[in-house]
């Protein structure tokens, strides 16, 4: 190689390095659990190969009678220092902050935030767990921003070294406080998902809106500042009373006991059309657009979550696979029993249907499981099934027979396939 070829390669082979970290595109896992038990660490440990930084819900901050109140969350940073991720220490600042906020008190707010922050940064260097910088998450009025930018300023005194950013609403954007409100900090998170609550049960709501997105990113990019999105896994149960009125809802883990004509209606992110939008900003060469920060991490008991499967195959980059399949076990008992399996990579959320066909002479007799329903097939020979799918990795009892062994060409299931959504009786 001659010396100018030589000058040559060096100069474009450090332009691409360079390109690779102006263009670096990162992703952040939420932790917003504030009880942490061993299926936290399971899923740390099965989700951090797809991610760069973990941000953990570390306080949150209230006024109810004017005065903050700090309360830290209890989080294990012995699971955080086993996968070695850095993290992003968050602070959830509730509605009634803004007594404070929107008054001369800002700067004692802030003063008690960053003495709180000091000593959980202490806690997790001690612990040999990498802080990566500090996040404020707080609802703020559009017309309050100003007053959120001087308590920001007073945090960010506090820490001149650290990484201080904030999540954002879309509205803000419109306000021409917004610029100001972002451009001294790290960057921010544009949040990308939220539920309008319905009035009624028979309104169409989405937790996300791809061309709202589509358009709030646009929106950013014009700005120019670093900044990430926030992109949703998870979902809400809502009731509605017996006319249909909306009367609450039940969001992440949390039970709750409704009345006994109470309609409820779960919406959930979809993960296909988050996939995609997820596969299109992902491609994007755009310096202002870093990453994604995702909200939820899931855990096996989240029941309005993804899966950690389903989430690991979205954050690399692949369209999660839909899969069903029924099968014909002989239990231990010596009943003939048949399960509906989920081997796919995502959860979903309608309903199932297969064909059940024996070769009898008489019908058997069964036992159908309370959720699902039948319908007799033509010439008596089988029965039609439909009703709920597993969630990923997992399988559901459909039915059983008595006094029917398993043997080759007894029963036989016929193909399983998902039912539309108009199609209430599978067919």
């Amino acid at each position: 190689m001659t010396k100018i070829a030589r000058i040559v390669f060096l100069v474009v082979f450090f332009l691409g390095i360079l390109c690779d970290n102006l263009y670096a595109f990162e992703q952040a896992v939420y932790i917003w659990q504030k009880s942490w038990d061993e299926g936290i660490h399971d899923s740390l440990k099965q989700i951090a190969p797809q991610t760069d930084k973990f941000s953990v819900l570390a306080a949150t901050i209230s006024a109810p009678r004017g005065r903050p109140v700090i309360s830290k969350v209890n989080f294990n940073l012995s699971y955080l220092h086993d996968v070695g991720k850095p993290v992003v220490l968050a602070v959830r600042m509730l509605s009634s902050c803004g007594k404070l906020v929107n008054t001369d008190k800002v700067s004692s707010l802030a003063d008690q935030a960053v003495e709180a922050i000091r000593s959980l940064i202490e806690d997790a260097v001690m612990a040999g767990v990498k802080i990566d910088g500090v996040q404020f998450d707080y609802d703020s009025p559009t017309s309050k921003l100003p007053n959120y930018a001087r308590f920001l300023s007073r945090i960010r005194s506090g820490y001149p070294e650290l990484s201080v950013s904030i999540t954002t609403l879309p509205s803000w954007m419109d306000s021409p406080a917004f610029p100001d409100l972002v451009k001294p900090l790290s960057f921010y998170v544009l949040q990308l998902h939220s539920l309008e609550t319905p009035k009624t049960n028979d309104e169409e709501f989405l937790l996300f809106d791809i061309g709202k997105s589509r358009r709030y990113v646009d929106q950013s990019l014009k700005l120019g500042k670093k900044f990430f999105i926030s992109l949703p896994t998870y979902g809400y149960e809502t009731a509605f009373d017996s006319k249909g009125k909306f009367i609450g809802l039940r969001a992440e883990n949390r039970r709750v006991r409704w009345a006994d004509d109470v309609q409820l209606k779960v919406v959930m992110a979809d993960p296909d059309k988050v996939a995609d939008f997820f596969q299109e900003i992902k491609g994007m060469s755009a310096s202002a657009l870093s990453g994604v920060y995702w909200f939820r991490l899931p855990v096996k008991d989240d029941e309005l979550n993804w899966g950690v499967k389903t989430m690991r195959v979205i954050m690399s980059g692949q369209m999660p696979r839909l899969s069903f399949k029924a099968e014909v076990i002989l239990s231990q008992d010596g009943a003939t029993e048949v399960y509906l399996e989920n081997p796919g990579e995502r959860d979903f959320g309608g309903k199932v249907a297969f064909d059940i066909l024996w070769n009898l002479e008489e019908r058997p007799l069964f036992d159908l499981m309370s959720a699902y329903t039948k319908q007799d097939l033509e010439g008596g020979k089988g029965i039609h099934i439909t009703g709920p799918a597993p969630k990923v990795g997992g399988r559901n009892m459909v039915v059983w027979f008595r006094n029917v062994r398993k043997e080759a060409g007894v029963l036989e299931i016929k193909t399983t396939k998902v039912v539309p959504h108009d199609d209430k009786d599978g067919h």
